[in-house]
């Protein structure tokens, strides 16, 4: 027997206004030999026994449920001396407002000419893969995890741990990047329109600014030329709100720059001629 942690790694739906919030922590026993942590839900005996463990906390997930995927947890296997208490967990209803993703910190450097190629791929796969179709057929809860699963691929090819909120803002506002807590904000209007082309859009538009402010903070870790870090750099400490000047606002550099990302990522990315 083998004991496991799942760490949810992000914010899970399971509807009815019950979620798995991120951090939640829960242990089961494997009794099936030689399972490791990445392969607990491939492997069809230990996935059955996960299934009926999540059920006795109170988690009933059906065996083609998206969430039995390691993508979605932390996974680690307990000493041997560890012993599951056996204490269940009541899953707290959240609302929309709760961050829903987070993934750890990037060390490798990222380089911008393929970081912009590896999120027009995903926008490639995102419609072939039909999900621009899922997400029309599905209500709130559906469509924040479409949403939230694209962000977590275009943070792993950005390099980024900016976290993701929907919230209630007014309806001209799309959302915004708040670098001083380092989270991008979107209004959970999104949610309500089943075509999703403008909100893969914001959400490359306000990733492009966490790069941007990775690049800041952290020069060394991208690609991207000195002299155009600065320019973001004083960009970011005067920057214009919209609300004061749009047209000042429109004109800085970084919100041009990202503005430009996002366009041409998603323009490339539904192109089915573009190699």
């Amino acid at each position: 027997m083998a004991t496991f942690e799942l760490t949810a790694r992000h914010q899970m739906y399971l509807g009815n206004s019950n979620v798995i919030p991120k951090g939640e922590r829960l242990t089961m026993n494997i009794h099936t030999m030689g399972v490791l942590p990445h392969t607990i839900f491939s492997n069809p005996e230990s996935r059955r026994q996960a299934i009926q463990q999540f059920a006795t906390k109170g988690i009933d997930l059906k065996s083609n449920s998206p969430f039995l995927n390691p993508g979605h947890w932390d996974i680690k296997r307990l000493p041997e001396f560890y012993k599951d208490s056996g204490e269940t967990h009541d899953i707290p209803v959240t609302d929309i407002n709760t961050p829903l993703n987070e993934t750890k910190p990037f060390n490798e450097v990222i380089d911008d000419v393929d970081m912009k190629k590896g999120c027009i791929s995903l926008v490639r796969d995102f419609y072939n893969e039909g999900l621009d179709l899922t997400y029309a057929e599905r209500g709130l809860e559906g469509r924040c995890e479409i949403a939230m699963n694209f962000y977590d691929g275009v943070k792993q090819k950005m390099g980024i741990d900016t976290e993701l909120t929907f919230s209630h803002m007014p309806p001209h506002k799309l959302g915004g990047f708040d670098a001083a807590v380092n989270r991008i904000e979107l209004n959970s209007k999104f949610l309500e329109n089943t075509d999703c082309e403008e909100l893969l859009n914001t959400i490359l538009h306000e990733s492009r600014h966490a790069f941007q402010f990775k690049c800041v903070n952290s020069p060394d870790s991208v690609t991207v030329k000195n002299n155009i870090i600065d320019v973001w750099h004083d960009n970011f400490d005067n920057y214009i709100d919209a609300a004061y000047d749009f047209e000042a606002y429109e004109n800085q550099e970084i919100e041009k720059d990202a503005n430009y990302f996002a366009d041409s990522v998603m323009k490339k990315g539904t192109d089915l001629n573009y190699v």
